[in-house]
């Protein structure tokens, strides 16, 4: 059996720990780095929840209640937030305040937002797989049916999205600039 070293002193420490609280769970974490939040969405039956920390400080700054989801992407560029719930909770980051509930096929579970493309994408383990939405608007530009289920995705920010599809043991590479081009 190899050994681990030992623990020192050095960049890789935990400077602080936040309990989030509540009843449900949690699975996705994104930080806004522009708006200086991080949002934690909470998921069960009883005390469903969206809540915002400032990420300095690791203080509650805000909290939508009654919203069951996996993850929350927000765009810096308007301030618009996306909550993958059922239906997509689309909020205001700066106010917490819900904006509107976009119906999508699927189950969401995983975001990300491609500020180049203008375009969040809302993964689903169930087709479709990926759901486009215009995150200055909220409306659904298109889906993308991948054959498997996704778990998480990348966009390097030229036009391709990269996506794991956890159940087909690849990853898909999808071209978003022609998606983009099309649907304007």
């Amino acid at each position: 059996a190899m050994s681990q070293p030992a623990l020192a002193e050095g960049p890789y420490r935990v400077l602080k720990t936040v309990t989030v609280g509540g009843d449900g769970g949690f699975d996705y974490i994104v930080a806004d780095t522009p708006g200086r939040r991080l949002y934690i969405a909470r998921s069960g039956k009883t005390d469903p929840r969206l809540l915002a920390f400032d990420l300095d400080s690791l203080k509650q700054v805000g909290e939508l209640d009654g919203i069951s989801a996996h993850g929350a992407v927000v765009d810096p560029a308007n301030h618009h937030g996306f909550a993958s719930s059922k239906p997509i909770t689309m909020f205001d980051s700066t106010s917490m305040t819900a904006l509107k509930s976009i119906t999508v096929d699927g189950n969401p579970d995983g975001l990300t937002l491609d500020a180049a493309a203008h375009r969040v994408y809302v993964l689903s383990h169930s087709a479709p797989n990926i759901t486009v939405v215009d995150p200055a608007s909220g409306a659904v530009t298109g889906t993308v049916a991948l054959g498997a289920a996704p778990e998480q995705s990348a966009s390097d920010g030229k036009g391709h999205l990269y996506v794991d599809l956890e159940d087909g043991d690849a990853v898909a590479v999808v071209v978003v600039a022609v998606m983009v081009g099309q649907m304007h």
